[in-house]
């Protein structure tokens, strides 16, 4: 036992952290999203907005930082200008207030949000075998 945690023995730990190294090293092999902490929040904020939410258009820009004290809100509209002049994503401002815009994920980025939730699958089931809940 390794005595940290009962919940969890050796080889599940050794496993787990395994495929987090794996899932890792090939995020840091796809630069457009996961060249710096910021870039890599807002990507998953993009995404969670997307697929797990599925409400692109009822949350502004600025929530995507707000509460986060590890981001700057000067920091994530550089990388936010950065992925808009990439493609990855488009702004499109309130018809009710100028002032708020909300992010639209282009397609690719959408395919990318995909491919990168099917290699995490992909490299979870080497180690377990997933069942849904």
């Amino acid at each position: 036992m390794n005595g940290f945690s009962p919940e969890i023995d050796s080889q599940e730990l050794k496993s787990i952290i395994s495929a987090l190294v794996k899932i890792y090293e090939w995020e840091m092999q796809t630069p457009d999203f996961f060249y710096n902490v910021t870039s890599r929040h807002l990507y998953m904020k993009i995404a969670e907005r997307a697929i797990v939410e599925e409400s692109l258009m009822n949350k502004s820009m600025k929530d995507m930082y707000h509460g986060n004290t590890n981001l700057t809100e000067k920091g994530v509209r550089i990388r936010l200008r950065e992925f808009e002049e990439k493609g990855k994503v488009r702004s499109i401002a309130c018809k009710k207030d100028g002032r708020v815009k909300y992010l639209v994920p282009s397609e690719s980025m959408l395919e990318f949000i995909y491919l990168h939730a099917s290699h995490i699958k992909k490299i979870l089931s080497e180690e377990f075998i997933l069942i849904k809940k």
